[in-house]
């Protein structure tokens, strides 16, 4: 958010029109007010909301923009407005009552689209508005899916999604909206081998949100899958024609999108390192460097497990030097925990280091690993100061307390 909304210009022309507030729920025992959050019924961090003079939620600001933060003031207003007019006794206000309450954050999902479908008086303009929420409501249904029904589920909400941008339906151009649509059209095309939905899918992310940073490591992962879908294709396609000498490139392909992994792409790798050329062999070494680090990233047991599989790894690094590409971000990552665990600013550093370059293009990674390298640095003056003031110590004790090292065992 800070480096976001609240720091665009506009955010200083909005701000005038608020009392602009933040609270920091700090877990700190007897701190004043620090269950705030809860106690306005919230949980999430962070959080956003409108209260009025005596601290009562008035509305969440329906997206995390200064023009969804305008809106919603905006409509603090209207409903206010259309209170008093219904409270008069004026009628036909259903529909622009319900799009107010849904800018406020006071209806949404199927409680939504229950009242649109008893509309009877509506504008155009009501209309359009209307069936675009509607448009959106429905990809968040669809996105639930496949944390419900696995892989079922998510062949169901990418067709349902599909389906709609067949129909000419496109949700609002808001990440809430746009991730979920792409992301879930994007993974099914992970899980299918299908070139063309990656395409789709990361074209779309591009597309619709040109400016998010943190789509375009979505964005760019889809089309890298793609490229390697295409390649492995054109390949086998070659196989099929009847060309000799494929071998070791056909088996590198199914390694890179997925069909081949493990053991028995080690059994096959190994098998196929003598008939390989030169420049065959040494992808094939590489690939094999990225199964042995593979090995080691899984789900662990215990710290300890982990901990273990992490020297491991630091020590083929030491040998063999960095993890393959296709590997390097998880690994980096498993080490950044390691080397915070083991309290060792060099390590820290070192590996923090690593993180960013392997997490190129994304600002969250990058700064998650700058804040472990200041961390670092800290740590590191507090030891040395923990060292000083021990040899300091040691310094001012008593010459009795003092070891005598001269001290002669003879008589």
């Amino acid at each position: 958010m800070e480096s976001g909304p609240l720091s665009a210009p506009e955010f200083v022309a909005f701000a005038k029109k608020v009392v602009a507030y933040m609270h920091v729920t700090t877990r700190i025992p007897d701190r004043k007010h620090d269950g705030l959050l809860q106690e306005k019924g919230f949980g999430g961090f962070p959080t956003l909301a409108f209260l009025d003079a005596e601290g009562n939620v008035l509305a969440e600001p329906n997206g995390r923009s200064v023009e969804a933060f305008e809106a919603t003031l905006v409509a603090i207003g209207q409903l206010d407005e259309l209170n008093r007019r219904i409270e008069a006794g004026e009628t036909g206000l259903e529909a622009e009552l319900l799009l107010v309450e849904h800018t406020l954050g006071k209806v949404r999902g199927l409680a939504f689209d229950e009242r649109a479908a008893a509309l009877e008086k509506v504008t155009d303009a009501q209309r359009v508005r209307i069936d675009q929420i509607l448009v959106d409501n429905e990809v968040m249904r669809l996105a639930v899916m496949p944390r419900q029904g696995g892989l079922e589920g998510l062949k169901k909400a990418a067709e349902g999604m599909l389906a709609l941008l067949d129909k000419g339906k496109h949700p609002t151009k808001d990440i809430r909206y746009i991730y979920p649509l792409w992301s879930t059209i994007g993974r099914y095309g992970l899980e299918t081998k299908n070139s063309a939905l990656l395409k789709k899918a990361a074209d779309g992310l591009s597309t619709d949100l040109p400016e998010e940073e943190a789509l375009k490591p979505v964005a760019a992962q889809f089309r890298e899958s793609a490229t390697r879908l295409d390649h492995h294709a054109a390949i086998l396609k070659r196989v099929e024609a009847g060309e000799q000498g494929l071998e070791a490139a056909l088996l590198l392909a199914a390694f890179r999108i997925g069909t081949v992994k493990g053991d028995a792409f080690k059994a096959q790798a190994t098998a196929l390192l003598d008939k390989a050329t030169d420049e065959e062999r040494g992808q094939l070494g590489e690939a094999l460097r990225e199964v042995a680090f593979g090995a080691h990233i899984r789900p662990f047991r215990s710290r300890e497990e982990a901990d273990a599989a992490c020297a491991e790894m630091l020590n083929m690094i030491d040998v063999a030097g960095d993890p393959p590409v296709g590997v390097a971000k998880q690994v980096w990552g498993l080490l950044l925990g390691y080397a915070t665990r083991q309290a060792d600013p060099d390590l820290m550093e070192r590996v923090a280091d690593k993180f960013i370059e392997a997490y190129t293009g994304n600002k969250g990674a990058q700064d998650y690993a700058r804040g472990i390298k200041t961390q670092a640095q800290k740590l590191r003056a507090e030891q040395a100061k923990a060292a000083e003031d021990a040899e300091k110590a040691e310094g001012d004790k008593p010459a009795d307390d003092k070891p005598d090292d001269d001290k002669s065992g003879g008589g």
